[in-house]
């Protein structure tokens, strides 16, 4: 007879995953949660911290993310684009299994976000993000998506 973990996982978890498509761009988004609370003793506009922090936090995850191909970072969200067809070979990142990407994302962004605000005198943080990760068509640039939140602009 099989143990418990076992039949959960076969009969229950394994069932409910998802997957995003192989051979196809993948956009994963992180954004900053209640940021707007966090950030109101930072300095206005712009907080020079915040600001290397976020690109510290999000080149250390582009470092952690298997076939990252660009990072682009606005206020307190990042964008990545990933992709698994360099060679017929090449892997995903986790399968490109979303729940796995989603959540490793989120918690190595706020992990570095809060180490490297430490290591520039900010103090304890408990910066916390969401994630997202979807696919975007191969004959839509990835880039678009990323510079495309930037400006508002919807793009085709």
């Amino acid at each position: 007879m099989k143990s418990l973990g076992d039949r959960m996982k076969e009969n229950y978890e394994i069932r409910a995953r998802h997957y995003l498509t192989r051979r196809t761009p993948v956009i994963v988004r992180v954004d900053g949660r209640a940021f707007h609370t966090l950030t109101k003793r930072f300095a206005k506009p712009f907080d020079q911290k915040f600001i290397d922090a976020m690109t510290r936090a999000a080149s250390d995850l582009f470092m952690e993310m298997q076939g990252c191909k660009m990072a682009y970072i606005q206020s307190d969200e990042a964008s990545f684009v990933l992709t698994d067809y360099d060679r017929h070979a090449t892997e995903s990142w986790f399968d490109y299994r979303q729940s796995k990407i989603e959540s490793l994302s989120a918690s190595l962004m706020s992990v570095f976000f809060n180490e490297h605000m430490c290591d520039m005198g900010a103090g304890l943080l408990t910066a916390a993000f969401d994630s997202r990760a979807f696919n975007i068509p191969r004959m839509k640039s990835p880039t678009t998506s990323c510079g495309g939140r930037k400006t508002g602009i919807e793009t085709q």
